[in-house]
């Protein structure tokens, strides 16, 4: 800071800048005065700048008059150097601010002001910001990398990507809010380290002690009404802004505006081109509502609900207002509660629908829509991760004719993987709704297809058949379709799906058995679909997928398919975080088979067979695909923790469960990767069958055979061709497989021409190994000293002569040691030496 010059800070309550202004006079090393700024003293004249004086030694006795007071400062900076903090200055008396301005010109003064934002500032303060010699810097809200950090740091691990995500939106960027949700969280166990990441409960809602002490606190400034009218908005969530006026007052709206506490959204929920209301980021609607004690949360509904009795209000704000009124005992109709219900669990809302149906009288409603709510609170159960609490609600209602009662038993049973007892449940009855056909057909599609698996795509399509159904009748038809040689037809009906779920967010219950199906399709299908990976990232950041293990099931398991085992790896710990809270889906098992696969690719086979174990004792996956995915998935890591024989074994017992359900694709993918694993040399037999098959990885595999005989630029094609769908690894394996049968066949240029393709192909792979790619790691169990720090130097791209000066050898003797270890290796050439994850080496 130079002289006379002034530095602005502007930020929100609680976003850092306080801790922002400190820093800077930390790095000046000086004494400072810090005085902030108080509501109350807001228009008690000279009440700054009193307790400003009273903090100087020199001039604490002039304290007694504003004149005196400005006399002694004046005098003060006039002869040297004064640092002063001023914080919350938008709470400063206008005559302190004054004086403090107009002392601020002084050569000797420096002065840093922190505020929510200079148009805040009182009128003397805003002047001086004008001037030149100022300084503004303005606080942004944290992002999704710096809550990351923060919580990251707070609890000493890493923490998975939906709980950063919950926690930014729950705080609203505001670094001391986001503190306290991750100490109220901890404190009610809903924060814990499930596996390698920290992860919050599925049904987790910002209303702990803290957090809610910080907005209390914020509010208690308020007047009574303003206070009053918070509390209602957060009530009812977005309103458009007529409604408001007249639920709030038009006098009361003003001033939350003015005030900071509300203001308008043109992107909510309900916006159809109306202007809207809400609540600022900075007061969660939740958190504000769990602050008022029961007695004051129940005054507020009572006189809130004859006001919008007669007032068309959206569905979404109905729901808002039920919800609260069942948490404090008021009754609501039964077609409100019904309708509130069915909203929020549609939205996935499912401690609301907890809530709602935590206490139901069976004499208040008829016996349909009794049914419906224990249908629903069921559902709710399930998909947060109790499973037979759900379906004890549901046998304890005793009635086995109702539809809805049926769906959601047959529901839990199915993904629990009885589907006996599910079937028995769809036993079709007269007046079933068409819900009841479409499920048992899904059922029925579960283990295998049936012959009538087809009209799985017409129950998708149906509008008579419930949106989550409809989604689930898509996936299970797409996944079918795309194991038996269509993976292109099936990945484009789901890709239709999602774009269509993203604008209704009545569908967004099917997003869990769309990315089921998802990353099956895209593997089958084989083509590298940016346009589709952007809307998953979309997707990711903007829609609450309150399972998220679906969805890093799928990003693994392309990330693992294209080669980034390490990205895979970190993609899976997530979905087990995850999974360990809530697993509706039962893929568990497959994801620690998965796991264990891209632990294998880069040589950590202690965790691989950590992830084996897991996988073979975890309970069976729903489905019959998950089960014949598992099993693939687990063929590499068989073969390493088993060896070849039972690696056949288990393949040839895999290929025949395929060609026994006429499953094409999966046979295509079987032989392909018995292939990489070098259990057979054979390419014509999958080549033939991709041949028959339709999407950008079969018409690439169908190459393999003509391009391998002629070793022309038709392999170089069919290289890029893998390199184009992103994936490397099958690139670079068959480039490799190249240069083995070239040298063999005395084309040492050629052989050589192939390995360094494949060699650069792998180069964002550093660590990933596989049988057909046929790397080394530096195995110090089978080299002499010399030989593990030539070759450990050497993987990292030495020259024979840089390797030679480090270690005093000659040249030619490091030659030496490289060829020995080549073959104890089982290499032919340094460039397939793989650099240690640390770059180091040792003699």
């Amino acid at each position: 800071m130079q002289r006379s010059e002034t530095v602005f800070i502007a930020g929100a309550h609680g976003s850092g800048r306080t801790t922002f202004a400190l820093s800077i006079f930390g790095q000046l090393n000086k004494r400072f005065y810090w005085v902030t700024g108080a509501a109350a003293l807001h228009d008690v004249p000279f009440a700054l700048l009193t307790g400003l004086c009273s903090q100087i030694s020199q001039i604490r006795s002039a304290a007694q008059s504003p004149t005196s007071m400005i006399s002694a400062l004046t005098g003060l900076v006039a002869t040297e150097e004064t640092y002063i903090f001023l914080d919350r200055a938008e709470e400063v008396d206008e005559q302190s601010a004054a004086v403090l301005a107009q002392l601020a010109t002084s050569e000797h003064l420096r002065l840093v002001v922190a505020g929510v934002g200079i148009q805040h500032l009182p009128g003397a303060l805003q002047n001086l910001s004008a001037r030149h010699i100022s300084h503004r810097l303005s606080i942004a809200p944290m992002d999704f990398a710096d809550a990351q950090f923060m919580v990251s740091r707070q609890l000493g691990g890493k923490v998975n990507a939906p709980s950063i995500r919950r926690l930014l939106r729950s705080c609203a960027g505001n670094p001391l809010y986001l503190r306290e949700l991750v100490d109220d969280a901890l404190e009610t166990k809903e924060l814990r380290l499930a596996g390698e990441y920290w992860t919050l409960h599925p049904l987790w809602e910002p209303k702990g002690e803290r957090m809610v002490n910080q907005i209390s606190g914020r509010l208690a400034q308020l007047p009574a009404n303003l206070r009053v009218a918070t509390a209602k908005l957060s009530i009812t969530g977005t309103l458009p802004i007529s409604q408001a006026r007249m639920i709030l007052g038009s006098p009361a709206l003003d001033a939350m505006i003015d005030e900071g506490l509300a203001e308008l959204d043109h992107n909510g929920p309900l916006s159809t081109g109306a202007k809207l209301i809400r609540l600022t980021d900075q007061l969660p609607a939740a958190s504000v509502t769990a602050s008022l004690d029961r007695a004051e949360l129940r005054a507020i509904l009572e006189h809130l609900l004859p006001v919008v009795a007669d007032l068309e209000l959206s569905e979404y704000v109905r729901a808002n207002i039920t919800v609260h009124c069942q948490a404090v005992g008021i009754e609501s109709a039964p077609d409100d509660l019904l309708r509130a219900v069915t909203l929020a669990l549609s939205a996935q809302r499912y401690a609301a629908v907890l809530t709602l149906t935590e206490y139901l009288d069976p004499e208040q409603y008829s016996s349909w829509k009794y049914h419906q709510l224990i249908a629903a609170r069921a559902t709710a159960l399930h998909e947060s991760g109790a499973s037979q609490a759900a379906l004890t609600d549901i046998e304890t209602i005793g009635n086995s004719a109702c539809p809805v009662l049926r769906l959601a038993g047959a529901q839990i049973r199915l993904t629990l993987g009885e589907v006996g007892r599910a079937l028995e449940l769809l036993q079709p009855l007269p007046e079933d709704p068409r819900d009841i056909a479409a499920l048992r057909l899904i059922v029925e599609n579960a283990n295998e297809p049936t012959e009538d698996f087809s009209r799985l795509l017409q129950y998708a399509t149906d509008p008579e058949v419930a949106p989550n159904i409809q989604a689930q009748a898509l996936a299970r038809y797409c996944v079918n379709i795309a194991f038996r040689g269509s993976p292109s037809q099936a990945l484009d009906l789901l890709i239709q799906r999602l774009t269509e779920t993203l604008s209704d967010p009545i569908k967004v219950r099917g997003f869990g058995h769309i990315f089921v199906a998802l990353h099956p399709v895209m593997l089958l299908e084989g083509g590298a679909h940016h346009d589709l990976i952007s809307m998953l990232i979309r997707i990711e950041d903007q829609v609450p997928l309150v399972n998220s293990a679906r969805y890093f099931l799928a990003r693994g398991s392309i990330e693992l398919d294209q080669g980034h085992a390490s990205k895979a790896i970190e993609s899976f710990a997530q979905a087990m975080s995850l999974a360990q809270w809530c697993d509706p889906d039962r893929v568990w098992c497959l994801i620690a088979a998965l796991r264990a696969r891209a632990e294998a690719l880069v040589g950590n086979f202690e965790q691989m067979r950590d992830f084996l174990d897991i996988s073979k004792n975890s309970a069976s996956t729903g489905g019959r695909w998950l089960h014949l995915e598992t099993e693939r998935a687990l063929m590499p890591v068989i073969l390493l923790a088993h060896g070849p024989e039972s690696a056949r074994e288990h393949t040839e017992q895999l290929l025949s469960k395929a060609r026994a359900r006429d499953l094409r694709m999966l046979q295509l993918r079987v032989q392909h990767d018995a292939w990489r694993l070098k259990l057979h040399d054979e390419t014509l037999g999958f080549s033939v069958l991709a041949s028959e098959m339709e999407g950008e990885l079969a018409r690439t595999l169908a190459g393999y055979t003509q391009a391998l005989s002629e070793l022309d630029s038709e392999l170089d094609a069919l290289v890029q061709s893998h390199v184009d769908q992103g994936r490397l690894l099958y690139a670079a394996e068959l480039a490799n497989h190249g240069s083995e049968l070239a040298l063999a066949r005395g084309k040492r240029a050629r052989s050589s021409q192939l390995l360094t393709l494949s060699t650069r192909i792998m180069q964002p792979l550093t660590q990933v190994n596989s049988p057909r790619l046929g790397r080394a790691r530096v195995n110090p169990q089978v080299l002499t000293d010399r030989e593990y720090a030539a070759c450990s130097r050497a993987a990292r791209g030495e020259s024979n002569t840089v390797i030679a000066e480090a270690l005093f050898l000659s040249p030619r003797t490091v030659e030496g040691h490289l060829q020995k270890s080549y073959g104890k290796l089982g290499i032919r050439d340094r460039r397939q030496l793989i650099e240690e994850p640390d770059g180091s080496s040792s003699v």
